[in-house]
């Protein structure tokens, strides 16, 4: 099975022998967003940026479930997760449903905490050994978000401007959802479950 690192991941011309629609945007040094979407069930390798390169992904999945694998640990996402997760250089194993369809932001930790402070301390503070994968329930304000982001993501002539706009909105309430006093579902601080 071939092995992707993240950038090939998000990168249409790596994916488009899987049958992944894949669109990416960058949207300034150290932030960009993507949609990616599989007509068909997928399973693959795919490793994380390293320390050097290494980024903050933010996800919410539209359609589908993905069951995700790392060092012998393994969970389940459906529709109503979302994901928030630094691993550098960690290796998965994905696999994706037939009509998956996911949303992702991915930036650097230096650009998210000069774009949102104290907002970002939240996720900071469930990090551990540069290891931090917290899941949370999908929400109706991060729903909205990545419906608006989806939206833009999809059109062929797109304005990076108002894409931009949406995927800080969409950072912001991913933001806002790992906040101890959020309100809704609790956050769950994931420990990969062992595999038996």
């Amino acid at each position: 099975m071939q092995v992707l690192n993240s950038t090939d991941f998000f990168d249409s011309h790596n994916m488009a022998s899987t049958g992944a629609a894949v669109k990416t945007l960058d949207l300034q040094p150290g932030l960009a967003v993507s949609i990616v979407r599989f007509e068909t069930s997928q399973n693959m390798d795919a490793v994380t940026e390293d320390d050097a390169d290494a980024r903050v992904h933010f996800n919410c999945l539209l359609r589908g479930t993905t069951s995700i694998a790392c060092e012998g640990r393994s969970f389940e996402l459906d529709s109503d997760d979302i994901l928030a997760t630094f691993t550098p250089g960690k290796r998965y194993q994905i696999g994706c449903s037939a009509g998956w369809c996911n949303v992702e932001l991915r930036i650097t930790p230096q650009l998210l905490c000069e774009l949102a402070g104290e907002e970002s301390e939240a996720l900071y503070h469930g990090c551990g050994n540069n290891f931090c994968l917290m899941r949370n329930a999908s929400n109706l304000r991060i729903r909205d978000a990545t419906d608006r982001l989806r939206r833009l993501l999809s059109e062929d002539n797109t304005s990076p401007l108002l894409v931009h706009a949406a995927a800080l909105e969409f950072l912001a309430w991913q933001l806002k959802s790992l906040r101890p006093d959020a309100s809704g579902a609790g956050l769950l601080v994931e420990h990969l479950q062992e595999l038996g």
